[in-house]
């Protein structure tokens, strides 16, 4: 990024920084844990001597959930768009536009950040309860236990 000519420095230095960030907690931190799980050690990850508990990765580990891991696929697209922006036109749009787009993608991920899995089962029941097969579905076993009786 440092030869981008009609980028301002200021700029360059923020996108480096910017993806420095988000490589790290998107790609880096997320890396030990797939190699953890790769290996095999699902319920208590060891340290890099396998020879104790790595007491870190293996809280990490236990309470992955669905939410989490969208949350970390979202983390590596987003840094993956933002990547592809700077190298398809870093002269035309590439760092004129940085500062914009990934503030959005940073906001989008912030946002997520409080998403908890109990919540979205919840949205889904609620989103379920309220759709027209839920609806046949009390009418049939209602019907179901009147014919039983």
């Amino acid at each position: 990024m440092a030869r981008i000519a009609s980028a301002d420095p200021g700029d360059v230095l923020n996108a480096k920084e910017k993806l420095d960030e988000l490589v790290k907690t998107y790609i880096e931190e997320p890396s030990q844990l797939r190699n953890k799980i790769a290996h095999g050690q699902l319920v208590q990850a060891l340290n890099s001597k396998n020879d104790d508990i790595n007491a870190g990765l293996t809280a990490d580990i236990l309470s992955l959930d669905i939410v989490k891991l969208d949350r970390l696929r979202s983390g590596a697209q987003g840094l993956a768009d933002m990547i592809e922006m700077i190298i398809e036109s870093p002269e035309k749009n590439g760092m004129k536009h940085f500062a914009a787009v990934s503030r959005r993608i940073v906001e989008d991920l912030d946002r997520t950040q409080a998403f908890r899995i109990e919540d979205k089962i919840a949205l889904i029941k609620a989103k379920y309860s309220r759709s027209p097969r839920a609806k046949g579905a009390v009418t049939n076993e209602v019907q179901n236990n009147q014919m039983a009786s």
